[in-house]
């Protein structure tokens, strides 16, 4: 659809007309005549087409070799070639003329009795459909299912990896500046990228400290509440000697006043003259012997008092294994997370499972052939510093040269209860096998540190 005004024809008239006075006369009248033949079907053309809604404007182009070109197969000619500025035509020619067939009776139909603006639409025809034997039955069941609530939440962790949303496994954005650091400073207007966007007010800045409102404790008077005083092992030692010395005053007190009678004192060869003075010369050789039967009366006293205290080889083991494990009184779990390249040598995998199990850890180990691979463990404080050490300095990642990979630790702190209650390897082939089994353990926001 394109338009024509009208002065732009009128000036292409009076430029034909001045080229009367050249020598081709007859040409410039030909040309002539076609243009006007094809103003006039132009016309009768856009009288037509005037009365429809939808009209595309006419979009005129000029080259730089004088030629006018316009939408919809029309295409004028000068016979000169002029500037870009300047458009001057000594005669048009039309080329690749298309003319629209239109029936006019028709047209005048359609225009004068239809709005082209209401569209109505038709309405489907609904087809007979049957329903199925247990359809309902099958959806009674699904709302009496306990575990209707875990299988939904599964779905739509499905749909959302259909989805490709990869807002799920986004890392957590860390702002620019806390909150409570917004009322000191202001942002800038013109900023670089090496400069700080923000401007301190200092005049905000004082001397002054925001203390918190003081709350009362919770107490409870019916709870006898004993305070734990820790002691290091100085103070221990320290206050060990105290009673000690404590217990003998009052034992040289209980002498003195003659309620306790006195130790004999322990003969040895080299305190012999300062005991027995004249026995000795008299009886050495009794005495010698008296010394060594009150020395092997001592020692089988000793034995007999360690006896009941000394452990068998079960007991040992015990207390070896209580050492590692996590005091069931505590509440306090430490954990850790540790990302590791790739565990394509089983020699790797063998090292982590056997450690974890020896020393009494929890957790998982998820080994993926495609992402780097996590590990979680929780346990005593002793036994994930030895893990800590192994995996960071002890293992040898780099050797064999093959299966080169790096181990680094992502996060390590307390946490107040167990996640798992057991130490398993998982295997799974993408990120959302690993997304949904964290999922399943209730432990996202790991999940969400390791991906940091």
């Amino acid at each position: 659809m394109f338009e024509i005004k009208n002065n732009e024809l009128s000036s292409n008239k009076s430029e034909a007309t001045q080229l009367n006075s050249s020598h081709d006369d007859k040409l410039l009248l030909e040309k002539a005549k076609k243009a006007l033949a094809i103003q006039s079907r132009i016309e009768k053309n856009l009288s037509i087409l005037h009365s429809k809604a939808d009209v595309n404007e006419l979009i005129i182009k000029t080259t730089e070799n004088g030629h006018l070109n316009l939408e919809n197969n029309y295409t004028l000619v000068s016979s000169k070639p002029t500037s870009n500025s300047e458009h001057k035509f000594s005669c048009i020619e039309a080329l690749n003329v298309k003319e629209p067939k239109l029936n006019s009776i028709a047209q005048k139909r359609c225009t004068e009795f239809t709005d082209p603006r209401l569209i109505i639409k038709q309405k489907s025809k609904k087809a007979l459909r049957f329903i199925r034997k247990g359809v309902f039955s099958r959806a009674e069941i699904e709302l009496n299912d306990p575990d209707l609530v875990s299988r939904k939440k599964r779905r739509q962790v499905e749909e959302l990896f259909f989805l490709n949303d990869e807002s799920v496994f986004s890392k957590v954005l860390i702002p620019e500046l806390e909150h409570w650091d917004m009322p000191f400073v202001k942002p800038k207007e013109n900023v670089s990228e090496d400069e700080f966007p923000f401007e301190i007010l200092v005049s905000k800045i004082s001397n002054l400290i925001e203390h918190p409102v003081p709350l009362e404790p919770y107490f409870d008077p019916d709870e006898n509440v004993s305070s734990v005083i820790f002691l290091t092992k100085k103070e221990k030692a320290r206050l060990r000697r105290m009673n000690r010395q404590e217990k003998e005053m009052e034992r040289q007190d209980r002498i003195r006043m003659g309620i306790e009678s006195p130790l004999r004192p322990i003969l040895k060869l080299s305190n012999l003259h300062n005991i027995l003075n004249e026995k000795v010369v008299a009886e050495p050789s009794n005495i010698e012997l008296e010394i060594k039967k009150q020395k092997e009366e001592r020692i089988k006293l000793h034995e007999d008092r360690n006896a009941p205290l000394k452990h068998n080889q079960e007991d040992k083991c015990k207390k070896k294994e209580n050492k590692w494990k996590l005091d069931q009184n505590n509440p306090i779990v430490h954990a850790a997370i540790f990302k590791i390249g790739s565990l394509k040598n089983k020699r790797y995998i063998f090292k982590i499972d056997r450690n974890a199990h020896d020393c009494h850890l929890t957790g998982c180990c998820v080994i993926s052939s495609i992402d780097p691979c996590i590990i979680l463990v929780e346990g005593s404080k002793k036994s994930i510093k030895f893990y800590k050490n192994l995996l960071l300095n002890r293992i040898k990642w780099d050797q064999p040269i093959e299966t080169t990979t790096s181990c680094s630790l992502i996060w390590e702190g307390v946490r107040p209860s167990r996640i798992f209650f057991r130490w398993k390897i998982y295997y799974c082939h993408s990120k959302e096998d690993a997304y949904r089994f964290f999922l399943d353990n209730n432990s996202l926001d790991l999940w969400n540190i390791s991906q940091n």
